[in-house]
């Protein structure tokens, strides 16, 4: 897997040149949004953790995008669950906006559909 980086965009490339993940972020007013599209398979997974939790450094409430995620693999859902842990002590906001049917199905299944806050 290759990291590509150009301007607010981060894409996750694989050995045949597809991009599997792309993570845009912008920040409007007090909130950074996270526009996350493709699939967060466990390859890409730690990828996807560590451009979330250097978001969370800047002490802004983060709105994580999924309209175009097609896929979440379970140790995303851990990093989901952690990163709610983590801001609630910080008293910042989370929550994940825009869920396509698929991925609210696997939150459904797995029960973070309670655990965490959708809009």
């Amino acid at each position: 897997m290759v990291r590509k980086i150009t301007g607010d965009t981060l894409a996750i490339v694989d050995n045949n040149g597809e991009t599997v993940l792309t993570i845009q972020v912008t920040c409007t007013g007090d909130v950074t949004t996270v526009a996350v599209s493709g699939s967060i398979t466990h390859d890409v997974a730690p990828d996807f953790e560590d451009e979330l939790m250097s978001i969370l450094t800047a002490g802004r409430d983060v709105a994580v995008d999924f309209t175009s995620l097609e896929h979440i693999s379970a140790p995303v859902l851990k990093t989901l669950l952690a990163v709610q842990k983590l801001v609630d002590e910080k008293r910042y906001k989370f929550y994940i906006q825009n869920i396509s049917d698929s991925v609210r199905k696997i939150f459904e299944e797995t029960g973070f559909i309670d655990l965490l806050e959708i809009r």
